[in-house]
């Protein structure tokens, strides 16, 4: 049961078309569709009759749909909060719901992957951290969070990546107060 969120309506639409032709029915859903299709996909997917939404500029909030146990970021966000709630959509406790899995792809976008860092190790705090602390949660795979039954794992060369962007970076420069302000 899984929602994957794009970027425009035509990836979302290919996207759908292509994951069902693979075998994984799926249906694309955007701000364009009327609140009664929008039932009637998360009706499917409930049930198992669909295995994707695909959508966009939809569902980063104010749904719930607690049998979703797969989240998939193909939309690039500079927002940590939109994150976070997309990201929220997979927690959501299920009867015989294990676990959720959550696939990023960031691509090269090492300021994504210290954005996503700082939301989930701030979780309400100020996003201006210590270096040593974001660089310690890359390397540990947020063993530092004190959140029960959370697994999150990075691959070595992302984590490398990542790290070597933390130390180049100055976060307390006006660019990154500027998009932390309009975020």
């Amino acid at each position: 049961h899984g929602l994957i969120f794009c970027s425009g309506v035509a990836e979302s639409v290919s996207l759908a078309k292509e994951l069902t032709r693979q075998g994984y029915p799926s249906k694309a859903l955007s701000g364009n569709d009327s609140e009664v299709k929008r039932r009637s996909v998360v009706k499917g997917l409930e049930k198992g009759i669909i295995k994707y939404i695909v959508t966009v500029d939809i569902f980063n909030e104010g749904i719930d749909i607690p049998k979703v146990n797969q989240v998939v970021m193909l939309r690039p966000t500079e927002s940590a909060i939109v994150f976070v709630q997309q990201l929220g959509r997979g927690l959501r406790k299920y009867p015989g719901k294990d676990y959720v899995t959550v696939l990023d792809f960031i691509g090269n976008n090492y300021d994504r992957a210290v954005q996503i860092a700082m939301a989930l190790g701030t979780l309400g705090k100020t996003t201006y951290m210590e270096k040593a602390y974001l660089k310690e949660m890359i390397r540990t795979n947020f063993e530092s969070l004190d959140i029960p039954e959370v697994k999150i794992e990075i691959d070595d060369l992302s984590k490398e990546e990542i790290i070597n962007f933390i130390d180049k970076t100055n976060f307390n420069s006006r660019v990154f107060l500027e998009k932390d302000y309009k975020n």
